[in-house]
Formats: C-alpha cells, sequence, structure tokens
C-alpha cells in the first residue's frame, strides 16, 4: 500500500463514507455462488464517494509474469490518497475458452481483478460465503445417515438408485453432506404429500 504524507481528511470522509455503504445486491450467478458485478458495486458506491469528496481510479499496473495487476486509488479532494496494487493470475492462452481471444480474456481477469480490488477497498461483501457449502461438499456421510436415507426411502433399490443416479455417484457412501440434504428434503416433500 502508498499513501500520501497525510490522510486525515481522506480519513475521515472515508469513515463517514463506510457508515453509509451498503453491500450489493448478488445480481450474478457464477458455478460456485452468486456474486455482484462491477456495474452494481460502481453504482452503490459512486454517489457516496461523491457526496464524501472522495473518487477511485483503478487501471493496469505493472505485473509480474503470468499475472494481471490492478493499481486501485482512492483520492480525497484534499489531494489526500491512498493506493494498493492486487495480482492476479492471468488465464493460460491454452486454457481459455474457446470464445475468447487473449485480449478478451485479459479483459475478463482485469474486470475481476478490479472487482475484488474494489469491493476489499470499499469494506463490502459482493459475493454469496461459500466456505461452509465447500466444506460440506467434500464431507462423506455417516453410517447413520445412510441408514436414515435407506429408511426413508422405505428401502427400495430404485429409489436409492435414482437418488445415486441424480447425484451422479457410484455408491449412496460417496454422497456429500450438500447432496444429502438436498435428497432428504425431497423425499420427506414426497412421503408428505402422499
Amino acid at each position: 500500500m502508498n499513501k500520501s504524507e497525510n490522510i486525515g481528511a481522506l480519513t475521515k470522509a472515508f469513515s463517514s463514507l463506510l457508515g453509509e455503504i451498503k453491500d450489493p445486491v448478488k445480481n450474478k450467478a457464477a458455478h460456485t455462488a452468486r456474486y455482484a458485478d462491477l456495474p452494481q458495486i460502481l453504482g452503490i458506491a459512486r454517489p457516496l464517494l461523491c457526496k464524501y469528496g472522495l473518487a477511485i481510479s483503478q487501471f493496469p499496473g505493472k505485473a509480474s509474469p503470468g499475472k494481471v495487476c490492478i493499481e486501485t486509488i482512492i483520492m480525497h479532494e484534499s489531494g489526500e490518497w491512498l493506493s494498493s496494487e492486487y495480482e492476479m493470475d492471468s488465464i493460460d492462452p491454452s486454457e481459455r475458452l474457446k470464445s475468447t481471444n487473449a485480449a478478451q480474456a485479459t479483459g475478463i481477469i482485469i474486470t475481476y481483478a478490479r472487482r475484488y480490488a474494489l469491493t476489499a477497498l470499499l469494506g463490502i461483501c459482493a459475493q454469496e460465503d461459500i466456505d461452509g457449502n465447500i466444506a460440506n461438499e467434500n464431507k462423506k456421510l455417516t453410517g447413520q445417515e445412510v441408514d436414515n436415507l435407506f429408511k426413508l426411502c422405505n428401502n427400495n433399490k430404485e429409489k436409492i438408485e435414482g437418488i445415486m443416479k441424480w447425484a451422479n455417484v457410484k455408491n449412496i457412501n460417496e454422497l456429500t453432506l450438500e447432496k444429502y440434504s438436498e435428497a432428504l428434503e425431497f423425499i420427506k416433500k414426497q412421503n408428505g404429500a402422499k
């Protein structure tokens, strides 16, 4: 992080901004979670930045090999400023989407880096917290949970095979906790409907 010699006025204005800024609506979906896109974040931030005499600038910086760098600067009308650089891996040309060329792939990474740097700077949450989901995705069922599933299915082999096919597993013991919970909810609804 770099900064001007004094940041007292910037700190006061920034503190006021943080008291008013709200987390954006997660208006986009990715394969792992919902998130707020860059226009959504900027739409929330710009009016408050202006209100408190602040401005943000983001631009590509000098990056390490195989990286993309974004420098984010927050400036106050007094001339005080703070800046920070954020690097992300660039997309390996052999792995980029077939529908994108090298410039488009780099643009995608720049947009990601801008979004992450800006939300970190503004102290806002623009993406669902999926840490717990990842832990549950990797956790396997206990014997008791498998027994509960069989009981709810009335030991019906076809129902169990249907669950395995739906969850894309070869053995019911490979079912993740997340899929187990979804299957239980579905079976309970079905059983309640009868």
